[in-house]
């Protein structure tokens, strides 16, 4: 998450809750903002709860269709296409060269008779792909266009992964103290993100007990149909 994410959730918070004091977050590194207080300077670092497994998988497809239509340009009597894509599940298991390879042949066959192949329909679709979409260039893009579309799991997020997430943070609290008097952890529930998205029930999440070197231990929630919110989450003592 990059710092210009993350002070709009910051901000996003303090605007919905009464916890933070007034003032302007300064940028900083360690934690990754800084603001002074009639105590000191109160640091928050900001840090965004996801499933990176997930991540790593839709990640890892998204190199397939650059690489098709770099195969597809050397072709001989090759040009400019859109393509939109669909992977199967069976894409998962299968390397990104095949399913370049895959793509590229199959779009070539295809070139000259465009249209929507679906799984139901077409026998000749590659392996890995449930549907691929073979059309004229878009009128702002005549050099084509390589598209897909990205399928994710949500996940429900249990009391460990929010233990792991406050581990990997916990250790540098002793650092993050050399610059800031008190020193807060805000955990982002991004449930628009994609891929890796995970989700918090707020009324279990209330119920738990962390063991944090954190002062104060806040969850901001972005749920799909609710609106955003701010939630405190208990320390055991």
């Amino acid at each position: 998450m990059d710092k210009v994410v993350e002070r709009r959730f910051l901000e996003a918070a303090r605007r919905l809750s009464s916890y933070f004091p007034e003032g302007d977050f300064a940028d900083d590194e360690q934690p990754d903002f800084l603001i002074p207080t009639g105590a000191g300077q109160l640091g928050v670092e900001v840090t965004e709860l996801c499933h990176q497994p997930e991540i790593d998988r839709t990640k890892r497809l998204g190199y397939v269709a650059p690489r098709a239509k770099e195969i597809y340009s050397k072709r001989v009597d090759a040009w400019p296409i859109f393509v939109n894509m669909v992977f199967s599940r069976d894409a998962e298991e299968m390397s990104v060269g095949d399913l370049a390879k895959g793509l590229s042949e199959f779009v070539y066959r295809h070139r000259d008779t465009p249209g929507t192949f679906s799984w139901d329909r077409c026998r000749d679709l590659p392996a890995g792909f449930s549907m691929i979409v073979v059309a004229e260039p878009l009128p702002h893009r005549p050099g084509g266009e390589w598209l897909y579309q990205k399928g994710f799991r949500g996940l429900l997020a249990e009391k460990h992964l929010l233990d792991a997430c406050l581990a990997d943070k916990s250790s540098k609290v002793t650092t993050y103290r050399k610059k800031a008097t008190e020193v807060w952890l805000m955990i982002i529930n991004d449930q628009w993100r994609g891929a890796g998205e995970v989700y918090v029930d707020p009324e279990r999440a209330a119920s738990w007990t962390f063991d944090s070197p954190f002062d104060r231990l806040l969850l901001f929630c972005r749920p799909l149909a609710r609106p955003e919110s701010v939630l405190e989450l208990r320390k055991a003592y």
